[in-house]
């Protein structure tokens, strides 16, 4: 018996704030379906991650995911 490969693991939330983490062909899959089909989820903005129809999921690198504020 091999190791199980390990999944990365993508956050989603719901229009109600629900939170859950799916594997990363999962999430694609869900989100492929559009926020009427799949219960209102959608990419959580702090997943490191990236969705667009024509792309699909891929992960972004940390300087793009929040720009950092400075303060004067």
């Amino acid at each position: 018996m091999g190791r199980k490969k390990r999944e990365n693991k993508v956050a989603l939330v719901a229009s109600d704030g629900t939170r859950i983490e799916l594997g990363a062909l999962h999430a694609e899959r869900l989100l492929d379906m559009g926020p009427k089909l799949n219960g209102g989820y959608t990419l959580a903005p702090d997943s490191g991650y990236a969705y667009d129809e024509e792309n699909g999921l891929r992960p972004v690198s940390a300087s793009k995911r929040a720009p950092e504020v400075t303060e004067e």
